[in-house]
């Protein structure tokens, strides 16, 4: 048989044609067109399963480089430094053209800046602080050297000073209650003296010890176990069972002023709000379960006769079983003002009414930018200096520049400074963050910083209209370091009630250090008046009202309680 494509000039043209046999030929060339349509389908399933296999490698490398990206950022939040600062020359931004609107230009990178400068160390020890008690001792020549002369006369001293620690000391208070035989007009009677020497009844525990009970547990993370440890050391034995007994009962004694501060914080105009975790034993699960402590911190000033007065520091810690949107609602549902707080879409509920106003956190969304830009300067530092991100961080820092020359500013003035400069910037900074938003993957870590950034812009810039509002809400967060330190140290609650108990003493303690109040003063004085003080007057033992009676305290300013006496001889009244 002859081939198709031969050309028609070489084939012989009547007897090769009837050579062939035409079903035979129409047959064949149906059996090459359905070998030829399967090859096709075949070819189209490969291209497709090629395709398929190109897409899946390519979310694979995605969801790798994404994985990477969360394991760096984990080692970094657990071993690295905890700072997001950054010098002015990493913040440099770019020569190149940009249709969006660019803020100011940095300096030159040949130009020194202030940031990579030493710092000159001042010359000799720093002076030691002037309140502290002084104890003299004088050295004098030995008598026998003195006799070896006919005349010594003192001209003149070399003083020289040390610091001296004195560790703690516990001895025990003998409260004497005096019983007396009157007699009044022919008739004899018995009277006696009562007197409680423990804020808790039954308890041989004073207010020192319980004050350096709780100051070390809750303020400065140390568990029972080893403050059972220390007290050893001094010869006492108390165990851990019993001061946690005592914290529990010692908080309930405390609640009158726990409501104070909520009904305190409830006033404010403005108030900061945050939330952190908190393992707990769970007997029925036999194991941990997770439960919150939701952290509120009041802040603004009040205008009275023509001068700004600042509201009240409070802060208040809420405990509650989980995480749901229900529990804020509980505490905050009369209240009208405004909240600054994250995007946690728990507060949503609480912004629909319109009576609470949010005010969004721009280091939650500058934080997603300084992630990403961490990253890229660990694989190149030009590609990261020339990244969106560090100019997205570029945009965010003239902001808090401007911020921070208002820092004591009251708030018309800082008001009236926000609306000149800060809303023109802000305004740009939109334009610039709609023309990335269309150059990056949607669902990249850029991509997300920007899309998190434009979604919350309203309640990110908010804070302009009023000038008793901050950029971020740092405030709270600050405040809630304590606990999270604490939690490393503790590791768990070991019940709802413990948990509770938390809650009051990180309130009154977080309270004291926002009023700058001695902890330790403070709770040494409050726990010796506060059985015999009239509930409808317990606003005056708030750390912000405080004015300590006698010497059981003093207003000074906030230090370490570490080294304070366990117990004080002191006489009670």
């Amino acid at each position: 048989m002859q081939p198709l494509n031969v050309p028609a000039a070489k084939q012989p043209l009547p007897m090769a044609l009837g050579a062939w046999n035409l079903p035979e030929l129409l047959g064949e060339i149906a059996v090459r067109d359905a070998t030829i349509e399967q090859q096709q389908r075949e070819i189209e399933r490969l291209r497709e399963r090629v395709e398929g296999q190109s897409e899946l490698l390519a979310k694979t490398q995605q969801v790798l480089l994404e994985l990477r990206a969360k394991l760096a950022n984990a080692r970094q939040e657990m071993f690295g430094a905890s700072r997001e600062r950054m010098s002015e020359w990493q913040l440099d931004i770019f020569d190149q053209e940009h249709e969006a609107p660019l803020p100011p230009q940095e300096p030159d990178l040949s130009i020194p800046v202030e940031g990579h400068r030493r710092k000159r160390r001042s010359k000799g020890r720093p002076a030691l602080p002037d309140d502290l008690p002084r104890e003299r001792v004088v050295h004098a020549m030995p008598e026998q050297e003195l006799a070896q002369y006919d005349q010594a006369t003192v001209i003149g001293e070399t003083l020289t000073r040390t610091l001296k620690y004195t560790p703690a000391r516990i001895s025990v208070v003998e409260h004497a209650c005096l019983r007396y035989a009157l007699v009044k007009d022919g008739v004899s009677t018995v009277r006696g003296v009562t007197f409680q020497a423990s804020p808790l009844m039954k308890s041989n525990a004073s207010p020192e010890l319980l004050a350096r009970i709780i100051v070390a547990h809750f303020d400065s993370g140390m568990p029972f176990y080893r403050l059972e440890e220390e007290f050893a050391m001094h010869g006492l034995r108390i165990s851990r069972n019993t001061m946690s007994d005592w914290t529990i009962r010692l908080s309930k004694l405390m609640l009158c002023l726990y409501e104070a501060f909520r009904r305190q914080l409830l006033s404010a105009r403005v108030i900061f709000g945050d939330d952190t975790p908190f393992p707990q034993l769970c007997k029925q699960l036999e194991r941990t379960r997770t439960v919150r402590l939701w952290g509120y911190a009041s802040a603004g000033a009040v205008l009275r006769d023509a001068q700004w007065v600042p509201v009240p520091r409070v802060v208040y810690y809420d405990y509650t079983a989980s995480r749901a949107g229900c529990h804020p609602m509980a505490l905050l549902r009369n209240y009208q003002g405004y909240l600054q707080a994250d995007d946690y879409s728990g507060w949503a509920a609480l912004f629909r009414g319109g009576k609470i106003q949010h005010v969004a956190c721009h280091a939650h969304a500058r934080r997603m930018y300084y992630k990403i830009y961490r990253q890229l300067r660990k694989e190149s530092p030009q590609t990261a200096r020339e990244s969106v991100a560090a100019q997205a961080l570029a945009w965010i820092r003239k902001l808090y520049d401007i911020e921070r020359k208002l820092r004591d500013a009251d708030p018309s003035e800082r008001r009236r400074v926000r609306l000149e400069e800060s809303v023109p910037l802000l305004r740009d900074y939109q334009l610039w963050l709609q023309a990335r938003a269309g150059e990056v993957l949607p669902k990249s870590a850029l991509g997300r910083a920007i899309a998190y950034t434009l979604s919350n812009w309203e309640a990110l810039t908010r804070y302009v209209d009023d000038g008793n509002l901050a950029m971020d809400s740092n405030l709270i967060e600050r405040a809630i370091r304590r606990v999270a330190i604490s939690r490393k140290n503790h590791l768990f609650f070991g019940s709802e009630a413990g948990g509770k108990a938390a809650a009051v003493f990180y309130s009154v303690l977080a309270t004291c250090r926002a009023n700058d109040v001695n902890p330790y003063d403070y709770l040494v004085d409050v726990l010796g008046r506060i059985n015999d003080h009239p509930v409808n007057r317990i606003e005056e033992l708030a750390p912000y009202n405080w004015k300590p009676s006698g010497a059981a305290g003093s207003t000074s300013s906030v230090a370490s309680t570490s080294s304070l006496p366990v117990a004080c001889p002191a006489t009670r009244h």
